[in-house]
């Protein structure tokens, strides 16, 4: 989703391909080949998922963008846009439906390891 997410004008940013990797109590390694400013970058963006109030939540911890000297004003822009497109994804998936009828997904726990992803949701039928 992220690989095909429109980016606004003013970001001078290319996503070229995007690889996530699982890791140990809730962690994720984002890395994404990306063009900013015409110049290659391998962004790499470490977060921390868990549940608020019954959604799913991931906090950006850290966003690194290699060796490439980036502007601050564009870094910020950057990260950003990145934490906005990832809430964003996270409301969408906790929204479906079944049958053409409205469901509440609760998320109740997420748990991810090096080779697996474990959720728990408990499904409501909307009155």
């Amino acid at each position: 989703m992220l690989a095909r997410t429109e980016i606004p004008e003013d970001i001078p940013l290319e996503i070229k391909s995007i690889h996530i990797d699982l890791k140990p109590d809730n962690n994720l390694l984002i890395e994404a080949k990306t063009t900013i400013l015409g110049f290659g970058v391998t962004l790499k963006a470490t977060s921390q998922v868990s549940i608020r109030e019954g959604k799913p939540k991931v906090d950006i911890t850290k966003v690194s963008f290699g060796a490439i000297p980036i502007p601050g004003a564009i870094k910020d822009a950057v990260v950003k846009f990145i934490t906005q497109r990832t809430d964003e994804l996270m409301v969408q998936s906790t929204q479906a439906t079944v049958g053409g009828d409205g469901i509440d997904l609760e998320f109740k726990e997420i748990t991810t390891q090096e080779d697996k992803v474990t959720i728990t949701v408990l499904v409501k039928k909307v009155t």
